[in-house]
């Protein structure tokens, strides 16, 4: 797992808002008889927005770079 991964695993919350850049994977497969369809963003680039009232004490402890970009060569 890449540092970009690391870093939303361990600060991404529900309700956290984000700026996700990325080019975008459609990806198709067939689940019980049914096609399921799912569009996807590769991030190369998170930004974290705003604050979450669980997130507080996070913000002001953790020493989070506020955009972080993928280090893998074949995201860009």
């Amino acid at each position: 797992m890449g540092k970009l991964a690391l870093t939303c695993n361990e600060y991404l919350k529900k309700g956290r808002q984000v700026f996700v850049e990325g080019p975008l994977r459609n990806r198709e497969w067939e689940n019980n008889g049914s096609n399921v369809r799912r569009t996807e963003i590769v991030a190369t680039r998170v930004q974290f927005l705003g604050t979450h009232a669980r997130d507080t004490a996070c913000e002001s402890t953790a020493e989070v770079d506020d955009s972080v970009q993928s280090e893998d060569p074949r995201v860009r």
